[in-house]
């Protein structure tokens, strides 16, 4: 058996159990009688099912792949070590600044400063933020009827 096959199979079991595991500790979030949308579970279910759903198509196509197919190099480089260590940074400031600043604001610049640091042009990321922080608002405010912290400003 080839290596990247099994390291493909050893990751689905492992995604497919973790899947699992959220599945059933989503229901210390149930609420009886919210029905599916104002159910505080049915978002982390929905996830745990995508990824279970993942994990066994990445363990099917694991014996239609042969090893060749699905080997990368990859190595480590001191930019790439660099743009992690700013990623992780981007993210931590905006947990910090999430509570006081408010979701709106922040989620906007979170993603305003993630799109430029992921090398989308200016004036793509000057269209996207918007409908993104938007969007997201939208789903966990109103579909999921998550209360979100507002902050000084919203």
């Amino acid at each position: 058996m080839e290596v990247y096959v099994l390291r493909d199979r050893i990751i689905s079991v492992l995604s497919f159990a973790f899947g699992l595991t959220v599945f059933i500790m989503a229901n210390a979030f149930a609420r009886p009688g919210e029905g599916i949308i104002g159910n505080p579970a049915m978002y982390p279910r929905i996830l745990a099912v995508a990824m279970m759903v993942l994990s066994v198509v990445l363990f099917i196509r694991s014996f239609f792949t042969k090893d060749e197919d699905t080997h990368q190099s990859f190595t480590f480089t001191v930019e790439g070590m660099l743009n992690v260590a700013i990623g992780v940074s981007i993210l931590l400031a905006y947990v910090y600044i999430l509570v006081p600043v408010g979701f709106i604001l922040s989620t906007a610049a979170f993603v305003l400063i993630s799109l430029l640091f992921f090398k989308a042009s200016i004036k793509q990321s000057l269209i996207l933020f918007v409908p993104i922080t938007l969007s997201v608002y939208f789903v966990f405010a109103t579909l999921l009827n998550v209360p979100l912290p507002s902050g000084i400003f919203f």
